[in-house]
């Protein structure tokens, strides 16, 4: 498929995949999502299938094993996903764990909203500027 997009989710709640996948799919029914519940499953994935033709990752803050920051740290060190765009969804809006995630490589930062409908403007916006 000659446009076909891909989207990697790591995030460790269940409830904010659902969440998640609800408002990509709702805006680009077309778009590929595969999710994984840390950043450790995430990189045995990737060393395990042939997953180059990611267009965007999207990761949680805080997750068990190995959270988004060390996540996207080791992505970078790839050189298929060096500059594969990474958005970073987190509760936290602490400006030192934000520095953190942009030192670490990430593209964008977002925190979670609290309403679906404010999920889905923050989806529109990462899919324009990302894919």
């Amino acid at each position: 498929m000659k446009n076909h997009k891909t989207i990697l989710l790591v995030d460790d709640d269940p409830d904010d995949v659902l969440l998640m996948t609800t408002a990509i799919t709702g805006i680009d029914p077309l778009i590929s999502i595969l999710t994984f519940d840390n950043g450790s499953s995430l990189l045995r994935s990737l060393q395990q299938q042939d997953l180059a033709q990611v267009s965007m990752i999207i990761l949680d803050m805080n997750m068990p094993i190995m959270n988004g920051v060390d996540t996207v740290a080791a992505l970078r060190q790839h050189p298929d996903y060096v500059k594969t765009p990474a958005v970073m969804l987190s509760t936290s809006a602490d400006h030192s764990f934000i520095e953190e995630a942009f030192s670490a490589g990430i593209d964008c930062y977002f925190t979670k909203p609290n309403s679906f409908d404010e999920l889905v403007d923050i989806v529109r916006k990462m899919l324009t500027r990302f894919l």
